[in-house]
């Protein structure tokens, strides 16, 4: 949002200046610029789209259906809403992501939806290419949108045989690149890091010190209060998924992270070897 409003102020423009035009040249120099994210219209939808509706950006307008590719588009979206009940929102992104691919098997003139020769190869292709030039979510959001679209194809009869088989599928692994935990020695030196001379300091030690000693969710430490507290048992409860309530032994090095009356870091008073996961 900062980068989208930076570039209309550049150019003296405001939200009523965002056109489907606008926003394709703001793309564009995205992508110039060497950005990562947000390289396409479809990742401003959701901002474009409550822009209209406080009436601060201009509506958008549908365009008419011209030439087979948007003939077959508006097929298509007509099954995914009548026959598999999906929302309009999932229809248009469902119909985004394959557009390009039947736009790209027109031939001739331009009146021609070359989908009766079409190979597994060339399904493949199509794959490769936009693994390219957008990210590996869009990249697995568009095999899904494609094998939709073969599927339908060959229900219609437009294609002989299915061709699903044909996408590949793109890897996606969610946190591949972190470590699962820190060794103890990170660990330590995470901790020590806290400055005990600052109230800042000692709350973010008693914090790294439950997620390290008690191995608690970061959601369990946020809704800690003080009543969870027994000092005198020497007892904590945490307020996990589900509402449930579980009460977990106090260590003397928590509670006096806790407390407040560390002077320095627990992790050099007592024999536990921390390992706090990172997920």
């Amino acid at each position: 949002m900062s980068h989208l409003s930076g570039w209309l102020d550049e150019r003296g423009l405001d939200g009523s200046s965002l056109s489907t035009e606008a926003v394709d040249r703001f793309v564009l120099d995205r992508r110039a610029a060497g950005y990562r994210d947000a390289r396409s219209a479809w990742s401003l939808r959701p901002l474009l789209e409550y822009l209209r509706e406080v009436g601060a950006a201009p509506l958008l307008v549908q365009p008419q259906v011209v030439g087979p590719a948007e003939v077959m588009v508006a097929d298509y979206a007509s099954y995914l809403t009548r026959e598999r009940g999906l929302a309009d929102l999932t229809v248009r992104r469902e119909t985004d992501l394959v557009r390009p691919f039947l736009a790209a098997r027109v031939v001739g003139v331009g009146d021609v939806l070359g989908l009766d020769s079409l190979t597994a190869v060339e399904v493949t292709a199509f794959m490769l290419a936009r693994s390219e030039s957008a990210s590996p979510a869009t990249v697995q959001r568009t095999g899904t949108a494609l094998r939709s679209l073969l599927r339908f194809l060959h229900l219609r009869g437009v294609i002989g045989a299915s061709l699903v088989g044909a996408v590949p599928t793109a890897a996606n692994w969610k946190l591949a690149g972190l470590p699962k935990y820190l060794t103890p020695e990170q660990a330590g030196m995470l901790l020590a890091s806290c400055d005990l001379a600052t109230a800042v300091g000692r709350r973010d030690l008693a914090i790294l010190t439950l997620l390290a000693r008690l191995g608690l969710r970061a959601s369990e430490v946020a809704v800690l209060e003080l009543e969870d507290i027994d000092w005198r048992r020497g007892e904590i409860t945490v307020r996990g998924k589900g509402d449930r309530h579980e009460r977990l032994p106090l260590p003397s090095d928590v509670g006096e992270a806790l407390s407040g009356s560390r002077t320095r870091p627990w992790h050099m008073t007592c024999g536990f070897r921390p390992q706090i996961r990172t997920g």
